[in-house]
């Protein structure tokens, strides 16, 4: 099994067909936007199950509308362990892509504190999860988790 533990975001992202005028960017109906799950950990995730590979996505969202999103939109076929944080909002992204004339696109991402960063050692003890030694761990930089934290095996 692939566990990947940390972020579980809710990105918007906005395509636009050109890079707009300083005037346009006011008017952002000009590209068209989307939801997607997201996340450093949820990615891989996503990757690992897109090939067949058993996986977990380990993360927590917010108590909020962008929470409520992200778990609906969990796949209900593959494995994930997501918790609910009451304190702090979910993770989420806004992702600008502007295509240039050439087909080249420039990406501007603005990411925000959030409950990703309060996944704590506790969360995962409570969960249940009995790790192998076949077992692969991903972890991201939003897990607080120690260096002596040791999973049993």
């Amino acid at each position: 099994m692939i566990y990947a533990f940390g972020d579980v975001n809710l990105d918007c992202v906005w395509d636009f067909l050109e890079t707009p005028s300083k005037r346009d960017v006011l008017f952002p109906e000009l590209g068209t936007s989307n939801y997607r799950l997201g996340g450093v950990a949820y990615n891989l995730f996503a990757a690992a199950a897109a090939v067949v590979q058993p996986a977990c996505v380990v993360g927590k969202v917010g108590w909020d509308e962008a929470g409520h999103i992200a778990v609906q939109r969990l796949p209900r076929e593959s494995g994930h362990l997501v918790f609910v944080d009451a304190a702090h909002p979910t993770g989420s992204m806004l992702i600008l892509r502007f295509q240039g004339g050439a087909g080249n696109a420039r990406h501007f991402v603005y990411n925000a504190p959030n409950a990703n960063q309060y996944l704590t050692r506790q969360d995962i003890v409570d969960s249940g999860i009995r790790l192998t030694a076949d077992d692969i761990l991903f972890l991201t930089g939003y897990s607080p988790m120690p260096l002596s934290f040791r999973p049993q095996v």
